[in-house]
């Protein structure tokens, strides 16, 4: 058993350099030392406890919150856990993805508003009242004649418009039908575009929420060291001290 009796051997010598007398104890406080030593070697986010003689990092981060946090507001997962650049960032990109959002939805009833006068100047449509396939049905169509004949003939009875007062409709030529159809195509394509931002937005909580995530997990993880002294008197009056240095995983 070589090892068992070198590893004997060292362990013995380790504690004959940890004794300390009480006179050197005297003569250098121990508390001072303790203190020095754990200034040189630990950096500030260390607090020392002078009951237990411990040092232990504090300002741990609920995973939890950080994550809700960003689920809910992006970026204030990351302000939470003090990285005010990010947090600024996110938010930032969900201002401008609401505001692309609101945008959007205004110039797209803008231009519904534009089709609808267009057809009311040129196919004498009355506005009120008005489905959305009745805006789809008069740009496919000369008249409220051409539709019912149609509908007839393909025995959809149940789509053709028996008000013809309230639902009437006659262009002046096949060039203002096309023109109107083809305003009214614009803007249900820019209407349509809500989806990529309502997607976009979607995608900024989730990768939000998963950074602030990340900078929890990575900021806790950081805390898990801890520093242990312990001493105690021996019957001589001499002093042992012991540490331990452990991590938490």
């Amino acid at each position: 058993m070589p090892v068992l009796k070198i590893l004997s051997t060292v362990l013995f010598i380790l504690c004959l350099n940890l004794q300390i007398t009480a006179q050197e104890v005297a003569e250098i406080p121990f508390h001072n030392l303790y203190v020095n030593a754990i200034n040189e070697d630990f950096d500030s986010g260390f607090s020392i406890n002078d009951n237990d003689l411990s040092v232990e990092k504090t300002g741990k981060k609920s995973v939890g919150k950080a994550i809700i946090f960003s689920l809910l507001i992006p970026g204030s997962g990351e302000w939470y856990m003090g990285a005010s650049g990010q947090a600024s960032f996110f938010f930032g990109v969900e201002v401008l993805l609401w505001g692309g959002l609101f945008a959007n939805k205004w110039y797209a009833g803008q231009l519904q508003d534009d089709y609808k006068t267009y057809a009311v100047q040129y196919a004498d449509v009355e506005r009120d009242g008005k489905d959305k396939y009745y805006w789809i049905n008069i740009g496919k169509y000369d008249n409220i004649l051409d539709f019912n004949e149609q509908r007839a003939r393909e025995r959809y009875f149940e789509d053709m418009y028996t008000d013809i007062d309230k639902y009437n409709w006659n262009w002046q030529s096949k060039s203002n039908r096309l023109t109107y159809d083809g305003k009214r195509l614009d803007a249900e394509s820019v209407d349509n575009n809500e989806v990529y931002f309502y997607s976009a937005i979607v995608l900024n909580h989730l990768v939000s929420g998963i950074n602030a995530l990340r900078l929890a997990r990575k900021h806790n993880k950081t805390l898990s060291w801890r520093f242990d002294v312990d001493t105690y008197v021996d019957a001589d009056h001499s002093y042992y001290y012991g540490f331990s240095l452990s991590k938490r995983f």
